[in-house]
């Protein structure tokens, strides 16, 4: 699998596991283990686990919270065509 590309940046996510795979990177490059991630987004260490391999199973509180810990934001771009032009 190709490599992630190193932060700041811009990361695009079109899956979940593009998501998950973002995710663990920003958290290894933070240095922070999945424990001491577990404490700050207040999740079992399991939790993490799963979240970084299945990410869709995240509530978007829990994304909300991972995204504050790890010092990331979302961006929402419009894609071309939009999917709306295309059910013309």
């Amino acid at each position: 699998m190709p490599a992630l590309p190193s932060s700041p940046s811009p990361m695009r996510v079109i899956t979940p596991h593009h998501l998950g795979l973002l995710l663990k990177q920003e958290r290894v490059a933070k240095k922070l283990t999945q424990q001491e991630l577990s404490r700050i987004v207040c999740l079992a260490q399991s939790r993490v686990s799963l979240l970084e391999r299945k990410p869709g199973n995240m509530t978007i509180d829990q994304l909300f919270d991972w995204m504050f810990a790890l010092d990331l934001e979302i961006c929402l771009l419009y894609t071309s065509p939009s999917p709306r032009d295309m059910r013309r």
